[in-house]
């Protein structure tokens, strides 16, 4: 496969916002809020695997550096392991642990050196910190120390923004965030962020998701997006935040680890986004996310639900229709609607804010499920997401809160979106949460493989009960803090069988993801 053809599994699809008709106050605000997520990709780069900044700034002299940097900028991220890019250049290899911790670090030497120096953990294990090597030890370096340069001016900007709103929660957030990222406590500056009310503009700024570290799963990688909020769209989402505690009682799993989410916030805010950087910008382009990831914010306060409408628009126009005319059987396609449709994202996200957050330990005390299952959580978490969302479907169309009639419709969009995202690669999260959940499915007959055309469908009398009886297994595991029952599920399900490979090999033809470009129009 030569350059052009790996840079044509991502399709690179321009994304304008026309910013002329704002007033002057406005634009230097979002021009504001647009450079200091510019440091936070940055700091990103520094993060996400050892030797990056270097490659990156070598490919500017390259034979074929435009194409070389477009290629590295997609592929910043863990999950291809810079296998696209040995064919043409020299690049170093890509630890685990990306640039969180020595790249020679094992998983069982830092374990062991976390048993052996108990009182060094909770620093080690912090979501922000660089763990540093020194001689014999191992040390714990604050973010906010590790990546001054970055963090210090993109504070000040977040500063200077908050002068030009006259939100006051907007106003508030930005303040209390850019204290935040000089200090990595963050717990405050996430309440604010989900108490914003009437803003017409968003920003999610600093270090969120944990799929860059394949060593632990403890260490957040910065991230920005800079979002105008529609406001209208998001106000209309607002009628399902009242069934969210019916919702987690339901939950397919032993009451004896469910909690109460009654009285917590959960708003749901859909907007466009006008510059991503860092995390969210790396390999696959997320269309939602349920944030902030601190465990303590989740259960004492809340999450907010985010939706990319232009990412939503942007897969369906490019990928998701191509690929499930591919592999669904001709009459289950036709009940795919042809409109962008949020619903299996939005449970999906939903379904990130419920079930278990925290893991009781034998002796009574709790730690966090990120903790407990370390690497194995993010591919899980998404699996219970996919899993739970749709659970929540059926629980919603049982209640009539949602339609029957689309029933059948969800079923087979929630089958395409599997098999899509089986094409990441099963080193990324959400593919390997998805193989599970097709595996699963297949074995226990509530999907089917038509051999005639190389195409998958759903029995719609066996997948409503197919699909609780894997949440509660995902559930459970969760609830547990399982790390070695979850191994064993990944084992036995997350492997790709031959006919689904066959029947992928048939999109081989269709973009991956997005390779957003963005451009805002100032004069």
């Amino acid at each position: 496969m030569n350059l052009e053809q790996r840079l044509a599994k991502w399709a690179r699809v321009e994304m304008t916002y026309d910013a002329r008709g704002l007033p002057e106050r406005d634009k230097r605000f979002l021009q504001k809020l647009i450079e200091a997520s510019r440091y936070m990709d940055e700091a990103f780069w520094c993060q996400s695997w050892s030797g990056a900044v270097e490659v990156r700034d070598r490919l500017r002299t390259s034979d074929n550096a435009k194409s070389l940097l477009r290629l590295v900028n997609i592929m910043a991220g863990p999950y291809d392991r810079l296998e696209e890019f040995e064919p043409f250049m020299d690049v170093p290899p890509m630890p685990l642990g990306a640039g969180f911790y020595p790249d020679d670090l094992t998983k069982e030497e830092f374990e062991r050196y976390l048993t052996t120096h108990p009182e060094q953990k909770e620093a080690l294990l912090n979501p922000y910190t660089v763990v540093k090597r020194e001689g014999d030890s191992l040390n714990a370096v604050p973010y906010h120390e590790e990546y001054r340069e970055f963090v210090e001016p993109a504070s000040r900007l977040l500063e200077e923004a908050a002068e030009l709103t006259d939100n006051r929660s907007l106003k508030r957030y930005l303040a209390s965030r850019a204290e935040a990222l000089l200090t990595d406590d963050y717990y405050q500056s996430d309440i604010d962020w989900i108490n914003l009310q009437d803003n017409d503009y968003d920003i999610i700024i600093g270090p969120y998701e944990f799929y860059e570290d394949r060593l632990m799963g403890v260490k957040a990688a910065y991230e920005a997006t800079v979002e105008i909020v529609d406001r209208e769209e998001s106000h209309n989402l607002e009628v399902y935040i009242r069934y969210l505690d019916d919702l987690e009682r339901s939950l397919p799993y032993p009451e004896k680890y469910k909690r109460s989410i009654e009285g917590l916030k959960s708003p749901f805010v859909v907007v466009r986004d006008i510059y991503r950087g860092g995390e969210i910008r790396a390999g696959i382009q997320a269309s939602a996310a349920n944030l902030p990831n601190d465990p303590r914010v989740h259960t004492q306060y809340g999450t907010k639900k985010t939706f990319w409408k232009n990412m939503i628009e942007a897969y369906l126009k490019h990928i998701s229709f191509a690929v499930a005319r591919e592999l669904i059987v001709p009459e289950q396609f036709e009940l795919l609607p042809r409109q962008p449709d949020i619903a299996l994202t939005l449970f999906h996200e939903v379904a990130h804010a419920l079930g278990p957050r925290w893991v009781i330990q034998v002796d009574g005390s709790k730690i966090p499920l990120r903790e407990a299952l370390k690497d194995r959580l993010s591919a899980l978490e998404e699996g219970k997401a996919d899993v739970v969302g749709l659970y929540c479907l059926g629980y919603l169309l049982g209640e009539g809160i949602i339609p029957r009639e689309h029933e059948r419709e969800y079923y087979v969009r929630d089958l395409a979106t599997n098999l899509r995202g089986l094409r990441y690669g099963l080193a990324e999260a959400h593919a390997l949460g998805r193989m599970c959940q097709v595996n699963y499915h297949l074995e226990s007959g509530a999907i089917f493989y038509d051999e005639a055309s190389a195409r998958f469908g759903v029995d719609f009398d066996k997948i409503a009960s197919s699909v609780v009886d894997l949440a509660e297994i995902i559930l459970t595991l969760e609830a547990t803090g399982d790390y070695e029952g979850t191994g064993k599920f990944f084992q036995k399900y997350g492997q790709m069988p031959e006919m689904v490979r066959k029947a992928l090999g048939c999109t081989e033809h269709i973009p991956v993801s997005l390779e957003p470009v963005y451009k805002v129009l100032w004069e």
